[in-house]
């Protein structure tokens, strides 16, 4: 929400959880905002998951999914519409969990490049934002 202020954005939190954390507005212009964080496992692998009735309720407004993935000295954010989760469904780099969720998952390689998997990848930089390194 911070980095919204930072960006001009009017930015408020949601009180009760039902599918969005956040409400932006800028220029009159709305958006809903569902943060996801999760920590990067020894692996290079991180896991997150929307259920597919949030989703499809969120389907023709401007949401946006920002998987904020705490590494160890950094937090790594990535934006997604609903259009972006579609296309990374469609190319299967985004998978369903046996209760039908979406199942995020990001991994990083040896060499620093990061990508959204599941039975395909997808390089994920195009998606990528802000980093915010943390301090000691």
């Amino acid at each position: 929400m911070a980095e919204l202020l930072f960006q001009e954005y009017n930015a408020n939190n949601m009180t009760v959880d039902e599918g969005i954390d956040i409400i932006a507005s800028k220029n009159n212009n709305f958006y809903f905002i569902q943060v996801k964080t999760m920590t990067l496992r020894t692996d290079r692998k991180a896991i997150t998951k929307v259920t597919q009735k949030n989703f499809d309720k969120f389907i023709n407004q401007q949401m946006r999914y920002v998987i904020a993935v705490k590494c160890a000295n950094e937090i790594r954010f990535f934006t997604l519409t609903n259009e972006a989760i579609e296309l990374l469904l469609f190319k299967q780099a985004i998978g369903r969990n046996k209760d039908g969720s979406l199942s995020i998952k990001i991994k990083y390689s040896e060499d620093g490049k990061v990508f959204f998997y599941d039975d395909q990848q997808e390089e994920a930089s195009f998606w990528e934002g802000v980093k915010i390194e943390l301090k000691a």
